[in-house]
């Protein structure tokens, strides 16, 4: 069974410049474990350093995140 979880305002810092709000992970699978290889995140705003206003990251800034963050961030959420 695969799990949605959606961490509401707390930000959480990407780097030294970026802090994601609102992430949203999906692929939480508890018959993997220990791995969680399946869980990736799927939605998360920022504040835009150009603007100022908060804003939802693309897709591609999504795919763009660094991977090991990314992982890193989730068993930080699920332990």
């Amino acid at each position: 069974m695969n799990t949605k979880v959606n961490i509401p305002n707390t930000p959480v810092s990407v780097g030294k410049a970026m802090k994601l709000y609102k992430v949203v992970i999906e692929g939480i699978d508890m018959k993997d474990y220990g791995d969680f290889c399946d869980a990736h995140i799927t939605y998360a705003e920022i504040d835009d350093p150009v603007t100022g206003e908060r804003r939802e990251l693309t897709e591609q800034e999504i795919e763009d995140l660094d991977p090991a963050y990314v992982q890193e961030y989730i068993w930080d959420y699920i332990y």
